[in-house]
């Protein structure tokens, strides 16, 4: 969240879906996906997204929620209040889904 924070305070016209995906790669780059090819960047696009149709910083505590589950599974089991805030995030994002 705090690199999401400092990209914004930095780049304050970029879109806040960039800022997203960029926190992602940035993450992932610590764990083993160093690479930006077209692959990845498709990825960490697609992936985040789903978290950009949220406003800020909800936008970015999703993720960091989504990143914890992926990356952390002891914590979000050991914290279900993390799964929680995660599910109320995400609520109007499936609902709109939803109705297509």
């Amino acid at each position: 969240e705090m690199m999401y924070q400092m990209r914004v305070k930095a780049l304050p016209n970029v879109n806040p879906h960039e800022h997203l995906t960029e926190v992602y790669l940035t993450r992932s780059a610590g764990f083993g996906k160093a690479k930006r090819d077209e692959a990845h960047l498709k990825e960490a696009s697609t992936i985040t997204m789903l978290y950009a149709c949220l406003p800020p910083p909800k936008n970015i505590r999703a993720l960091a929620l989504y990143l914890l589950f992926r990356e952390r599974l002891d914590i979000i089991k050991a914290c279900p209040k993390f799964m929680a805030e995660y599910d109320e995030y995400m609520r109007p994002i499936e609902t709109a889904k939803a109705n297509g």
